[in-house]
């Protein structure tokens, strides 16, 4: 269907009534091509829909550059990819609803592949468009099933405006390869981690969950000594398998670096350093990039408190 209703009669299906770049190519000059293209030349892209396979215009998509936040980092190498939020406001059963889309869009030898919208769900509108219908509508997120839809993907959805603008500053902030080094994480590792302490910021706080604190006061201890962590990190952070009440206990993993925190309404997430990737046994987790000799994590902050 090439119009423009597409994305409305998709969103609808899940709705509820109620009553009332290349190697060279820094990762901001990918970002700022790309925002150049989606606002200058948008026909000479090509989007898919989620779950499906015959490319559109940003005309059959209905979206348009202004309705739509700046790239946003997913992934740095080894194939650079970018995050855009766009937000249209269409009429849906006498409704005026944002209907937001997440596209994913991955840089190949200096081309942009096909993007991939991986979600799209209706967002809250200024009320007073509304004033002619008491009823409340809420809709069902519809997502794509499959690469490259992730855990990072999925938290973006949902992320506040503040949200987006503090990750992509975490992009631009990201230390140049040749700036990161792990030399001191396996001193961490060496510490007897207690069952209980989930993450330990610089400044000494604590991240806990239920479990023993015993041998909490060597871990404070280390993190009070000069140069405790590279000038890089916030902290260390430990990814937690989320279990339901009849699953095997399983303890958190070893420490990485905690370079940034994330919160949608109901769920905080983490980015973090590690020289190792994450393992199947937790499948929250979700690597964005990797270098010669680091790894970086986009993990659930679980507490199973």
């Amino acid at each position: 269907m090439h119009t423009r209703t597409y994305l409305r009669l998709i969103l609808v299906i899940g709705c509820f009534v109620t009553a009332p770049a290349q190697a060279e190519t820094s990762t901001e000059q990918l970002a700022e091509d790309l925002h150049q293209t989606l606002t200058e030349a948008p026909e000479s892209l090509r989007w898919l829909m989620p779950n499906e396979d015959e490319p559109l215009t940003h005309e059959d998509v209905g979206i348009k550059s202004e309705q739509c936040s700046r790239p946003v980092p997913a992934q740095a190498n080894p194939s650079p990819r970018f995050l855009v939020r766009c937000v249209s406001p269409q009429l849906i059963s006498f409704q005026v609803v944002g209907v937001q889309t997440v596209t994913s869009w991955e840089n190949t030898e200096g081309s942009w592949n096909t993007g991939q919208i991986v979600s799209i769900r209706g967002v809250a509108v200024d009320s007073s468009l509304n004033r002619y219908s008491a009823r409340k509508v809420e809709y069902k997120t519809i997502w794509h099933d499959g690469d490259p839809l992730g855990p990072y993907e999925r938290a973006f959805t949902f992320l506040p405006e503040s949200g987006i603008d503090e990750l992509k500053a975490f992009w631009e902030n990201l230390p140049a390869e040749e700036h990161i080094s792990l030399a001191g994480l396996e001193q961490w590792r060496q510490l007897t981690w207690p069952d209980a302490v989930v993450g330990l910021r610089r400044e000494g706080k604590l991240l806990l969950q239920s479990g023993s604190l015993a041998g909490t006061s060597d871990l404070l201890e280390k993190i009070s000594e000069k140069d405790a962590l590279p000038p890089f990190a916030q902290g260390l952070i430990r990814p937690v398998t989320a279990t339901r009440s009849w699953d095997p206990y399983k303890p958190p993993g070893a420490p990485m670096f905690l370079l940034h925190t994330l919160a949608t309404k109901n769920s905080q997430y983490a980015i973090a350093l590690s020289d190792t990737a994450p393992d199947e046994t937790h499948k929250d987790t979700q690597l964005l990039s990797s270098g010669q000799h680091y790894n970086l994590v986009f993990l659930p902050v679980e507490r199973n408190l």
